[in-house]
């Protein structure tokens, strides 16, 4: 009861990215291979350090650039079977699995500064309820229509 509105808003902003994430990952599974949607997720932590630089303003050493470069080019390598595929909804797949990468970024990128000010345990079962009642919503609304 003792957090202001704002901390409530983040809280509500980081469920909804977190069932974000998890639905556009559901549904990517439905038109990409579980190979390529896997390799597509493990992008987080990349892109978690492209947020925390763009936001937070957080530095890293070279070293690790290096081997984000490297991870990327597997990634592209592997992913560049998805194009010679005749089904063009492998492509809808994978962009699919990168949109639930940057859902699941933004839910860490609040929890990030949120955990700082708000105990772990009232965060962790703020943001899950708020990501419960977001999936069922969709699960009841616009879930109906997309089948």
């Amino acid at each position: 009861m003792k957090l202001s509105k704002k901390e409530w808003l983040f809280l509500c902003i980081a469920g909804v990215f977190l069932a974000m994430h998890f639905t556009l990952w559901f549904e990517s599974l439905k038109l990409t291979t579980v190979a390529s949607s896997t390799i597509i997720l493990t992008l987080q932590p990349i892109v978690a350090l492209l947020g925390g630089f763009l936001i937070y303003k957080e530095r890293t050493s070279i070293s690790t650039l290096m081997a984000i470069g490297i991870s990327i080019i597997g990634v592209v390598m592997v992913g560049w079977g998805d194009f010679g595929l005749s089904n063009k909804s492998v492509i809808i797949g994978d962009v699919l699995s990168f949109l639930s990468v940057l859902s699941v970024v933004g839910y860490l990128l609040i929890g990030q500064n949120n955990v700082k000010k708000i105990s772990h345990w009232i965060y962790s079962f703020c943001v899950f309820l708020f990501a419960g009642l977001s999936l069922n919503g969709y699960s009841d609304g616009w879930g109906v229509f997309v089948e």
